[in-house]
């Protein structure tokens, strides 16, 4: 009798939502992007790099919860944005109000696909290039 009210209220609980969100970073510059990442994880900083050819995409999907943000460039603790390695822009999270930060969620179109997946884009362009130094 006790199993059954037991095996009863656990299988009442609903299971907590899984939220993505997907990044989608544009190279409209003229220029070739590289982004740099650093995470502080415990006691060491991690850093990620990828590249964005001209005129290309880079697509990152990133479980918002749970999941890790090791690999996702707009949930880093910090990022440098290189332009054609000659010109450097650095971002810290939630320190930063440039308009051309990209930790800033302000800085993004959002699109709401569903309540478990928004589509942030971020197009770099000219004029990130030229506040860049």
């Amino acid at each position: 009798m006790i199993t059954g009210i037991l095996s009863s209220q656990c299988s009442c609980k609903e299971k907590e939502a899984i939220v993505y969100d997907t990044f989608k970073f544009y190279n409209n510059s003229e220029h070739l992007v590289t982004i740099k990442a650093f995470y502080f994880d415990i006691d060491t900083w991690n850093e990620f790099v990828d590249s964005i050819e001209i005129d290309g995409e880079l697509i990152q999907e990133t479980e918002m919860i749970y999941g890790s943000r090791t690999n996702a460039f707009s949930l880093a603790d910090s990022v440098q944005i290189i332009f054609d390695d000659t010109r450097k822009s650095t971002f810290i999270a939630s320190v930063d109000t440039s308009e051309f930060n990209i930790l800033s969620l302000m800085n993004y179109s959002i699109t709401k696909q569903s309540d478990e997946r928004n589509v942030n884009n971020y197009n770099f362009t000219l004029e990130d290039y030229n506040y860049a130094k």
